[in-house]
Order: C-alpha cells, then sequence, then structure tokens
C-alpha cells in the first residue's frame, strides 16, 4: 500500500481545525503605525479612483445630452418637413402626368431635328442679302 504516505492525518474533523496563528495582533495594535499609513494610502488611492470616475461619468452623460439635444433637433426639423414632402409627393403622383408623356418627348425630338442649325440661318441669310442686294444693283441699272 504505497498510498498510505500520500493520505493526510487522521482523526476526528475537530482536530483538523486550523487556528490562529500564535501572532495575533490586538485592534489597538493594528490601528498603529505602519497599518494606518497603509490604510490611508489605500483610502487615498480609492477616492483619486472615485473622482477621475465622477468625472469620466460627467463627460459621458454630457455627450448623451448633446447626442439627445442633437436627436430632438433633427426630429423637429424632419417634423417641419414632412408637410413639404407630402406636398411633393402630391404634386409628383397628380401633376406630373398632365406635364408630358413618352409620346410628346418623342414629338419634341423630331421637331428640335428637323430646325435648322446655324450654319444653315447663316446661309439662309447670306442668300438673302445677295438677292437683295442684286435686286437693288440691277434696279440701279435700269434707273440710269
Amino acid at each position: 500500500m504505497a498510498d498510505e504516505g500520500l493520505s493526510g492525518p487522521t482523526g476526528p474533523p475537530e482536530s483538523m481545525a486550523q487556528t490562529a496563528p500564535k501572532t495575533t495582533r490586538s485592534y489597538d495594535e493594528m490601528n498603529t503605525h505602519q497599518m494606518v499609513f497603509e490604510l490611508q494610502g489605500t483610502i487615498g488611492e480609492i477616492k483619486a479612483v472615485i473622482s477621475s470616475l465622477q468625472r469620466g461619468e460627467e463627460k459621458i452623460s454630457s455627450r448623451v445630452e448633446l447626442v439627445e439635444h442633437s436627436m430632438s433637433e433633427v426630429k423637429d426639423r424632419l417634423d417641419k418637413l414632412l408637410p413639404k414632402i407630402d406636398d411633393v409627393l402630391g404634386f409628383i403622383k397628380h401633376g406630373t402626368p398632365n406635364l408630358s408623356t413618352k409620346a410628346d418627348l418623342a414629338n419634341l425630338k423630331i421637331e428640335i431635328e428637323k430646325r435648322p442649325t446655324r450654319r444653315q440661318t447663316i446661309l439662309d441669310i447670306a442668300w438673302v442679302v445677295g438677292l437683295i442686294a442684286a435686286v437693288l444693283a440691277i434696279s440701279a441699272r435700269l434707273a440710269y
């Protein structure tokens, strides 16, 4: 039985209970000297952490308030835009069928293609001026 050496002490559970170390200090001894300074340092660190957490919380709450304010402004502006959007949608639904159709646009394109270009217009004007000049020249010859 090799396990006998590895097993713990045997006996009633009361004998296995741990007892306090013999160098126990009293309450008065713990509240003096080094222990007091250690606790004061710990308390100071805790206060610093708490104050930094409070500052962080204030920053976050101010950001949340700014976001809430911005959201309320956006909602107000959207509420003001809704009637205008409804007007535009109503015009689109009821007004656009009367404006033009695809057939109207095709007819307009054909008319635009039939119109003379600038070059044609300039040539036409030059022909008219030339004819008038020729008529005047012929009439001046006949008059003398």
